[in-house]
């Protein structure tokens, strides 16, 4: 069986029906914009009758949803409800300019070779030739060496040709040097011109800003939080956590460059400790940029309560028991014979040598530093033979 695999933009899912069917619900129509509930988009990966082959269905994107564009695998398949259309990969539309390069073809037959290196994290790329006169040929190597042949229709690449240009889209293409052979099959008295070059799509994290109060800052009243982002890529969405667990998630349908959303965050509404508030915005390429500050609430001021006095024989181990004492993240214990100890558990043990009386010391801390003292007294007898 075969069958299509959706990924709803807005909430993202596989759907999983027979081929057929989405055909004959009307969906499947090239050129014709996917019918989907509002503000969503759909990508989708197809096979057709007789082939095991997934391949990528060709899309552009109009002010809302893609539109499906036929490909020779869909036409050569016998699905006859799919019209053709003209593919119109998104590195043209929206790609940038990555090398440009122009040859001059003197006589028919002759060859020009024009060299482009596609970085690492390259979503597509399209290489593209164009000419004024005459008509020429394209074809491309990979970095390992391997040529696209253009008529394949289980590449991983589109290719079209018209009467002044000719290209191939190559999605993720391997990082490299790739090569672009032009071949002159007529040429124009005099010579003709061809210009070569690369458009591409890098994945690029958007930038983010996320403003409201200083890092590490004791919050003491509500506060509004902004993230903003940038990326040219347009955003899918956006989320707010606190501690790492989901506030808010936004999900943009949109190629705007530039996306806001606040946050009011009120200390009142959680108890004394440290926390992270996070904001996450992911572009419409799925590429992700985090931003953080971490901050400190501290309503209430830490108590000590350094326990019981104590009794107890040199050379014998004494506990204390600060767990009555509230608030505190660090205790600090001086037990009055030189000896410190700092833990973060409201316990602590102590040998004393020699007979005497000592006062001890507890010293508590909170998330923002405030302490508190209380103190105990320990009588060490001496041990009789």
């Amino acid at each position: 069986m075969n069958f299509i695999i959706l990924f709803i933009r807005s909430v993202p899912f596989f759907v999983i029906m027979p081929v057929l069917t989405w055909i004959s619900m009307g969906y499947a129509c090239a050129g014709e914009p996917l019918r989907t509930a509002a503000n969503e988009e759909i990508i989708g990966l197809l096979t057709g009758p007789g082939y095991d082959h997934i391949c990528s269905l060709l899309i552009n994107t109009p002010v809302t949803g893609y539109t499906v564009l036929a490909t020779p695998i869909l036409l050569n398949a016998g699905l006859t409800n799919v019209k053709s259309a003209t593919p119109t990969p998104s590195a043209i539309t929206r790609g940038i300019v990555k090398g440009n390069t122009t040859e001059h073809c003197n006589a028919r037959g002759q060859i020009k070779t024009c060299i482009f290196d596609v970085n690492p994290c390259t979503l597509q790329g399209v290489f593209k030739i164009t000419w004024s006169g005459g008509d020429y040929d394209l074809s491309l190597v990979r970095p390992d060496g391997s040529q696209i042949d253009p008529q394949d229709p289980f590449g991983d690449y589109t290719f079209r040709k018209d009467a002044t240009y000719a290209y191939c889209a190559v999605d993720l293409p391997e990082p490299g040097t790739w090569t672009c052979v032009v071949t002159a099959n007529e040429v124009p008295p005099g010579g003709g011109t061809v210009n070569c070059l690369l458009l591409v799509i890098e994945e690029t994290p958007p930038e983010v800003i996320l403003e409201g109060f200083a890092d590490g800052y004791v919050l003491k009243e509500p506060v509004v939080v902004t993230a903003r982002g940038y990326d040219m890529d347009g955003f899918s969405s956006l989320e707010f956590f606190l501690n790492y667990n989901d506030l808010v998630s936004v999900w943009y349908d949109t190629p705007q460059s530039v996306v806001e959303k606040t946050y009011l965050l009120n200390p009142t509404l959680l108890p004394d400790g440290k926390y992270t508030f996070s904001a996450l915005l992911a572009d419409n390429n799925f590429s992700s940029t985090g931003k953080s500050l971490d901050f400190i609430i501290d309503n209430v001021l830490p108590v000590a309560d350094a326990g019981l006095d104590k009794e107890v024989y040199n050379g014998e181990e004494v506990a204390f028991d600060a767990s009555s004492s509230s608030d505190a993240i660090v205790f600090l214990w001086g037990f009055g014979d030189g000896t410190v100890d700092a833990c973060e558990f409201p316990y602590g043990v102590h040998t004393y040598s020699n007979p005497g009386r000592y006062t001890v010391t507890l010293t508590v801390y909170d998330d923002a530093g405030n302490m508190a003292e209380d103190t105990a007294n320990v009588t060490v007898r001496a041990r009789t033979q």
